[in-house]
């Protein structure tokens, strides 16, 4: 939808999703982007903002991917948060 009014064109008709969807807002240079999450990135991104270790945030994945995925998957979201901005600090643990 959005992408249709921004391009002055009819949006589409709305469709009720099956299960809700978790979406991602932030800012970066006072611009605002928002994009939605699947599950695998919203159990990350829950874990993350908790603080947990990379560990944790791995463990907080096994319920959504064969063990042997779980760590590239984890490393690739944390990477694309970093890359768009929306990690811009970490915190050391004691």
């Amino acid at each position: 939808m959005w992408r249709s009014a921004s391009a002055d064109e009819t949006p589409p008709q709305p469709q009720l999703s099956e299960r809700p969807t978790q979406w991602l807002l932030w800012r970066q240079n006072l611009q605002n982007f928002f994009r939605s999450l699947d599950p695998v990135e919203s159990a990350a991104l829950d874990s993350a903002l908790r603080g947990d270790r990379f560990a944790d945030l791995c463990a907080a994945l096994a319920a959504w991917l064969p063990e042997e995925q779980i760590p590239l998957r984890a490393a690739t979201l944390l990477g694309g948060w970093a890359d768009s901005g929306i990690i811009v600090e970490i915190a050391q643990l004691p």
